[in-house]
C-alpha cells in the first residue's frame, strides 16, 4: 500500500485561515489564504466540529465600546464593520463561558497610517483601513496598515501560544512569521478600533483570534468564511493560550486523512489521522530567497523536500515534548501563497507530522500537542 506522503500547497485547504479583509494583504502573514469574499462553499468536512457549546445571548444591542478591552478578554459577539466580521468589544466575557473571540493584544497604530483632520476625513481614514482588501483601491498607507498589524497580531499570538522564544534553523519566530495552525479557530484576526473610539483617539487595531465550525473543503474557488462557533477555555485564560498544551480541545486542530490515491480529507484531530498540521511559517525567510524562487510547486523535488522537513524537524522535540523520530517524522509542506510567483513577499511553509511509516499507519485520535508521548502509539491504517 502507497500513500502520498508529500503535496503542494496548491490544493492543500488548512485551517488557520485570515481572510484579506482582516487585516492582510496576502503578502505578509502566514495565514492569509484567500482574500475575503473570494472563496464560495463547498461540501462541509463531516469531521472536526466542535462539541456544541450553548451559544452566548446575542448582542446586536450593545453599545460601541467606550474603551479596548485588555488582551486576554473573551468577546461572545460579532458584528459587521465595513464588510468584515468583527468581535463586539462590550460583549465581554469570562473566558470559561461561551465566547467567539480572544483578545491577543489592542496596539497603538503608527501616526504615518492615521490621516484626517475632520471627523468625515478621520473616519473614511478607518474605513479604509477596516475594510477587506480588495474593497478599497491600494494605498501606501493601507499596505503599511497592514505590514504594521500582521506582525502586531502575529507576535501577540506568539505570545500568547508560548512560542516567542523559538526559531527556525536559526531564524526568530518573530522573523520566520512562525503561527500556529487550527482546524476551526483563526489565530490572528485583524481590526480596528470602533468609530466613536477611533474620533476620540483611539486609533488602534485590535489583535484576536476567532472561533469557528468545521471548515468547507475546497471547491476549486477558494475557502468559504465559516461561521463562528462558540468555545469556552478551562480556565480564567484564553483558549488559543493552550494550543500547545493537552488542553486545547483535539477537534479544534487541523488534521488530514490521506486515502490510498493520494487524496487527502481535512478534518479535526479528534479521530484517526494521517498527519497533525502544526505551525506556517516564511519559507523565504527561513530558506532563502534563491530556494524558494527554485521552487516549481508542481514539481518540487525529493531535495526540496527533504529542506522542508528539515525546517520541521529542527522544533519538533521543542514543540512535542512527546516527540520520539523512532515513531514520528516530520512532514514539510507547501502552504498557498507565494509559490510560482518570482520574488514574493512570503512563501507559505506548513509543517505537519505523521507516523513514520505513514504508508502504513495513522496517528491516533488526538494530539501529540502537550502528551509526553506515552500510550501515543501509531495505528494501521483501515483505508
Amino acid at each position: 500500500m502507497t500513500r502520498n506522503p508529500k503535496m503542494t500547497g496548491l490544493s492543500l485547504l488548512l485551517g488557520s485561515v485570515l481572510l484579506a479583509g482582516c487585516g492582510s494583504d496576502g503578502s505578509a502573514s502566514g495565514d492569509d489564504l484567500d482574500p475575503a469574499g473570494s472563496g464560495s462553499p463547498g461540501a462541509a468536512a463531516s469531521a472536526g466540529v466542535p462539541v456544541p457549546i450553548e451559544a452566548p445571548p446575542a448582542s446586536a444591542t450593545v453599545a460601541p465600546a467606550t474603551e479596548a478591552p485588555a488582551a486576554g478578554a473573551c468577546i461572545s459577539d460579532e458584528v459587521d464593520d465595513e464588510g468584515d466580521r468583527v468581535p463586539l468589544l462590550d460583549a465581554v466575557v469570562t473566558c470559561t463561558d461561551a465566547h467567539i473571540y480572544e483578545i491577543t493584544a489592542v496596539v497603538d497604530l503608527p501616526e504615518s497610517v492615521i490621516t484626517g483632520e475632520s471627523d468625515e476625513e478621520k473616519l473614511a481614514n478607518r474605513a479604509e483601513l477596516a475594510a477587506p482588501t480588495g474593497q478599497t483601491e491600494a494605498s501606501a498607507i493601507k499596505a503599511d496598515y497592514t505590514a504594521f498589524a500582521d506582525e502586531a497580531c502575529g507576535d501577540a499570538v506568539l505570545d500568547a501560544v508560548g512560542w516567542g522564544s523559538m526559531s527556525l534553523l536559526g531564524v526568530s519566530a518573530d522573523d520566520a512569521q512562525l503561527q500556529p495552525l487550527a482546524w476551526s479557530a483563526t489565530p490572528v484576526w485583524i481590526s480596528v478600533m470602533p468609530e466613536e473610539q477611533w474620533l476620540a483617539g483611539n486609533t488602534q487595531v485590535v489583535c484576536s483570534t476567532r472561533f469557528t465550525g468545521a471548515r468547507a473543503e475546497p471547491d476549486g474557488t477558494g475557502i468559504a468564511l465559516p461561521a463562528v462557533a462558540p468555545v469556552a477555555s478551562p480556565d480564567a485564560g484564553m483558549l488559543i493560550s493552550h494550543y500547545a498544551t493537552k488542553d486545547f480541545p483535539a477537534d479544534l486542530r487541523q488534521c488530514a486523512q490521506v486515502a490510498t490515491d493520494g487524496t487527502r480529507t481535512y478534518q479535526g484531530c479528534d479521530g484517526a489521522h494521517y498527519e497533525e498540521y502544526l505551525f506556517t511559517y516564511d519559507a523565504k525567510a527561513v530558506l532563502g530567497a534563491d530556494f524558494v524562487n527554485g521552487v516549481a510547486p508542481d514539481a518540487v523535488s525529493d531535495q526540496q523536500f527533504d529542506r522542508f522537513d528539515e525546517v520541521c524537524n529542527d522544533v519538533l522535540d521543542e514543540m512535542l515534548p512527546g516527540y520520539d523520530s523512532a515513531r514520528f517524522k516530520g512532514n514539510g509542506l507547501l502552504g498557498t501563497q507565494g509559490w510560482g510567483t518570482v520574488d514574493a513577499a512570503y512563501y507559505q511553509g506548513q509543517c505537519a507530522v505523521t507516523a513514520k511509516d505513514s504508508a502504513n499507519f495513522d496517528l491516533p485520535a488526538g494530539s501529540l500537542m502537550g502528551t509526553d508521548g506515552a500510550g501515543v502509539e501509531p495505528v494501521p491504517y483501515a483505508g
